[in-house]
Order: C-alpha cells, then sequence, then structure tokens
C-alpha cells in the first residue's frame, strides 16, 4: 500500500517515486527519459493523450479480459463461444476507430511519428492478435474476420520497430 494506495500491479519505482497504471507510467516514462514520444512538446502530448483515454474508457479491458481468458486460460471443450464471439465483436467495434484514424494518418495514431498513443494501441492490438491466434489453433465458433487492412499494415509496422 506504501507504492500504490489501490495494492495492484503495476507500480514503477523511479529513485524515491512511485508511479501506478500503466497508462501514467507511459506518461511519465516518456516525459522523463523520452520526450519525443510525446512528440517533443505539450501540444504533442496532448495530442496523444486522448488516445490513451479513450483505450481506458472505451473499456477494451472488457473484451481483452473475455478473450484471453476463453483462449488462454480455458481448455476448448469448456469455453464459453458466445462470451468469445460477442467479445471478438467488442474488439472489432473499438478497433475500427482505429482503423480510421491511421486510413486518416497513414502511419501512427497521431500521424507519422511513433508516440506514447501507439504504446498502448499497441498492446491491445497485441493481445487482440494472440487471442486470435489461440483461437485458430482450435477454430470452433470463430466469426469470419472482419478485414482491417490499415490495422494489419500499423501492426506490422509496430512490430518492425527496434
Amino acid at each position: 500500500g506504501q507504492l500504490n494506495p489501490m495494492r495492484l500491479v503495476p507500480c514503477l519505482v523511479d529513485g524515491s517515486l512511485a508511479v501506478w497504471e500503466s497508462h501514467s507510467i507511459v506518461r511519465y516514462l516518456a516525459q522523463k527519459y523520452a520526450p519525443e514520444l510525446h512528440l517533443g512538446s505539450t501540444e504533442g502530448m496532448a495530442r496523444c493523450s486522448p488516445w490513451m483515454d479513450w483505450l481506458l474508457f472505451s473499456k477494451f479491458h472488457e473484451c481483452n479480459h473475455d478473450m484471453i481468458d476463453q483462449t488462454a486460460r480455458t481448455l476448448p471443450a469448456d469455453r464459453d463461444l458466445n462470451l468469445m464471439q460477442r467479445a471478438y465483436h467488442g474488439y472489432v467495434e473499438r478497433l475500427q476507430k482505429v482503423e480510421d484514424q491511421i486510413g486518416k494518418t497513414g502511419a501512427f495514431i497521431t500521424g507519422p511519428e511513433f508516440s506514447v498513443a501507439d504504446i498502448v494501441v499497441g498492446v491491445e492490438l497485441s493481445r487482440f492478435s494472440c487471442s486470435l491466434h489461440r483461437w485458430k489453433e482450435e477454430p470452433e465458433g470463430m466469426p469470419k474476420l472482419v478485414a482491417l487492412p490499415n490495422l494489419e499494415k500499423y501492426f506490422r509496422r509496430l512490430q518492425q520497430r527496434p
């Protein structure tokens, strides 16, 4: 409780400072060690932060919890296919906004430069991708996948970064 009053992870300790909550940690690390990830300015931070906040408030966690729980922690015979399909469609509904944004920028969430927004969106995209990969191993009940071509190219760009 001394480091994080919520008594949860994640919590980062940097010297005498404890920073908790994943997006707060990403913002802190970028501000302190890599301001270019905030696009090098306060205005850049203002362009990145709404995407980070949207990710939290659009309830991606509900989709990723169900997809990960069902594909990684539940035996195929015990899976709730309706729950998995709802989670998939919830992910697609949310990721369509990212698809549209990448279509506008042609590269990353806020434009041509990689930013903190791409870090948190990339994490969700990776969770989604890993869950689909697991589901394909035992494809019962798997819906027809929705084409998200901008998102596919974006995910490859993220994976190619050093």
